[in-house]
């Protein structure tokens, strides 16, 4: 224990010292054992300082110091442990406690704050810090265990915990200015909650968390400029949740979490979008919300295990567009997608399980086109695919799916220069709707695609139709109508027990189906009505094939050809 004694003077010489003493303001304390306690209080201080040590045992301090140049630096080494620095003035404070009850309070207000708390957890592992700085703030804490840790700042601010698991939870709030925050606590407990604000005229946002899982959980929370945002959850990332909100300008979320996760990302407003989330945990979940006129949207999602991703992303304007990206590998994952707006949009699903996927593209007003890519590599799985493009957008609308096994596929398209092309494998199933303007459509299921079946209808305006089946018992239905101006249709279909049925009517017609190979008990049927009318059906190498032919106003031709025994063909041709 040291003290400081004055002998031998006069009371007006000592408050005179004591003066000249308190402009400078020193304090150096230094305590070891038993049950310390110091305070320091600097009355109104001006040039302040602070030094104190204190080892061993009860251990507690205090400090305030108000005016000027404050700085206090606390260092306790051990077992009942709390520390509390109040400063007004020029800031600098670093509390380190070495262990055991912990607990650190660091208030500072004016000037150029700066404070580091270090808290090494022993025995009663229960640290919790908690910082309040305003001004030019920048703060650090490092606890081992047992942590909590709050960091409140206001000013040119900079963050950084690390926390070393058990009951870990961090939650740093930043109000203006150059925002960066870097929370690292491993395992336990963990949660992290991170918001930044910045006024006009900042620059940047960042944020990182990495927590290595057990009950992980962090949300991030930006709002004005910059952004940036990476969340890693890991270490089989247990009950992982990840939640990102960011508004006006660069945005960009990074979100990777390895098991049991869900992932949330928000972002709205000007300014690009671009988000990045890869999962790998059966039931994982991801949501992706993007949106802002004049913004470009971008979304990527990799998850390599029975997850769920949903995207929606909406814009309009100059420079407007939205591009999503899902890659599922596992079984039962489930793909959605929405995206409206004037801008472009792209979508791509790859998905290698028995999956699902959805895609919902709506070009509004003046819009430039929808672009949407299905792959499937697994039995079962389904791909739905609706496309709408506004009356006077326009815009191109195309449709691209392949299925490598048996699977269903739907696509919907309305408005627009449409194409849709469907490539399946195996007993899979097609159904392609096409209302108004430019329709095109293709599919194809390959030779051992036993027992299935392409619906295509188009409802007006260009129309052609192209479907290619291989394999027994298939069944082709292709329906041009309801003001349908110059449809055309090829069909054709490799082997036995093959049924085709053709339905045009309204302006130039025109249908080729066309079965083959062993192609017996095949059965084609074609009806066309009014205008150009055209019709060929060939049926080769195969007995007991039947072809109808049904033509009536205006063109009408017809040609069938059939090899075999015990075929029949029948034509009727006329104004019926």
């Amino acid at each position: 224990m040291k003290k400081t004694i004055f002998t031998g003077v006069s009371s007006a010489a000592l408050l005179a010292a004591t003066m000249a003493f308190a402009q400078t303001n020193v304090a150096t304390v230094s305590q070891s054992g038993a049950t310390q306690t110091a305070a320091v209080d600097q009355t109104a201080a001006s040039g302040a300082n602070v030094l104190l040590g204190q080892a061993g045992s009860g251990n507690n301090v205090g400090i305030l110091q108000t005016g000027t140049g404050a700085d206090s630096r606390i260092d306790q080494d051990g077992v009942g442990n709390l520390a509390n620095s109040t400063q007004d003035g020029a800031s600098l404070s670093s509390i380190i406690q070495d262990g055991d009850g912990g607990v650190a309070n660091v208030d500072q207000s004016g000037d150029s704050n700066d404070s580091s708390v270090t808290q090494t957890a022993l025995g009663g592992d229960l640290p919790t810090a908690t910082v309040d700085q305003a001004g030019g703030a920048t703060s650090s804490i490092t606890q081992t265990a047992a942590a909590d840790a709050s960091v409140l700042q206001n000013g040119v601010s900079s963050s950084a915990i690390n926390q070393s698991g058990d009951g870990a939870s961090a939650m740093v709030t930043q109000t203006g200015a150059e925002n960066l925050s870097d929370i690292n606590q491993s395992g336990a407990d963990s949660t992290a909650d991170v918001t930044q604000t910045n006024a006009d005229g900042s620059l940047l946002n960042e944020s990182y968390v990495t927590q290595a899982a057990d009950n992980a959980a962090a949300t991030v929370v930006q709002s004005g400029e910059w952004h940036e945002s990476y969340i890693v959850q890991d270490a089989d990332a247990d009950g992982a949740v990840a939640s990102v909100n960011q508004s006006d300008y660069f945005k960009i979320s990074d979100i990777t979490q390895s098991a049991d996760a869900d992932a949330t990302v928000n972002q709205a407003g000007e300014g690009d979008h671009e988000s990045s989330i890869s999962q790998s945990g059966a039931g994982a979940v991801s949501t992706v919300n993007q949106s802002g006129a004049a913004s470009w949207h971008y979304s990527d999602i990799v998850q390599s295990a029975d997850a769920d991703a949903m995207v929606t992303q909406s814009g309009d304007g100059d420079g407007a567009g939205s591009s999503s990206y899902i890659d599922q590998s596992a079984a039962g994952a489930l793909a959605t997608i929405n995206q409206s707006g004037s801008g472009d949009q792209y979508s791509e699903v790859n998905q290698s399980g028995d999956s699902t996927a959805t895609v919902t593209q709506d070009g509004g007003s003046g819009a430039l086109g929808s672009d949407s890519y299905v792959t499937q590599t697994a039995a079962g799985a389904s791909a739905l695919v609706a496309q709408t493009m506004a009356a006077d957008g326009g815009g191109f609308s195309e449709s691209e799916i392949v299925q490598s096994a048996a699977a269903t596929a739907d696509v919907a398209q309305s408005g627009g220069d449409q194409f849709s092309f469907v490539e399946q494998a195996s007993a899979s199933s097609v159904a392609i709707d096409q209302i108004g303007e430019g329709n095109d459509s293709s599919a194809i299921q390959g030779a051992d695609s036993v027992g299935s079946s392409i619906t295509i209808a188009q409802l007006g305006d260009t129309g052609t139709s192209s479907v290619n089946q291989g394999g027994a018992a298939n069944t082709a239905s292709v329906s041009q109508t309801l003001l349908s101006t110059l449809a055309s249709s090829t069909i054709v279909q490799d082997g036995a027990n093959g049924t085709v049925t053709v339905v045009q009517s309204g302006e130039n017609n025109a249908s080729t189906v066309t079965q083959e190979a062993t192609g017996a008990f095949n059965v084609a049927s074609v009806t066309q009505s009014s205008e150009g009318n055209l019709s060929t059906i060939r049926q080769l190498t195969g007995d007991n094939n039947l072809a109808t032919v049904t033509q009536s106003a205006v063109g009408n031709i017809s040609s069938i050809t059939q090899d075999g025994a015990g075929n029949t063909a029948t034509v009727t041709q006329g104004d019926l």
